[in-house]
């Protein structure tokens, strides 16, 4: 068995019900394409070409499934941010990096309360260093 690393997933098709997607987990020694088995029933990684409503594999859409094959943890990296609302410059801890199947990596930031989220936003002028790296001026 072979862990996927891309960003492909199984298409299924149900009568009635148009397609859905399923997360490609891994592939087997064959190369075929290894699903989790529906939700609700037990047992191990199944064929998705032996589902009787499996289509065919395609590139997860930009954000289907998330797109994140991996996490990695933040290092001691920090965002730096404005607040549009207060205007307040904001300065948070990077708690992890969520990488996807092409090998670009987005800051994972805690809000305070025990949710997180990812990405940046270049509107708000965020920068993300590392306290450690010092910037020269004119350099």
């Amino acid at each position: 068995m072979i862990p996927n690393t891309t960003n492909l997933v199984a298409v299924f098709q149900r009568e009635g019900h148009g397609e859905y997607q399923r997360a490609i987990i891994a592939w087997d020694g064959d190369g075929e394409a290894l699903v989790a088995p529906k939700e609700g029933t037990r047992g191990r990684l199944r064929l998705a070409r032996q589902d009787p409503d499996f289509a065919y594999v395609m590139e997860a859409e930009s954000g289907a499934l998330n797109g994140y094959i991996g996490v990695l943890p933040g290092g001691g990296w920090m965002t730096h941010w404005v607040d549009m609302e207060t205007h307040e410059i904001v300065e948070e801890p990077v708690v992890g990096w969520a990488v996807t199947h092409n090998g670009d990596a987005y800051p994972i930031v805690s809000d305070g309360e025990g949710g997180a989220s990812t990405g940046t936003d270049a509107e708000s002028g965020e920068r993300i260093f590392h306290p450690s790296k010092t910037v020269k001026e004119g350099k």
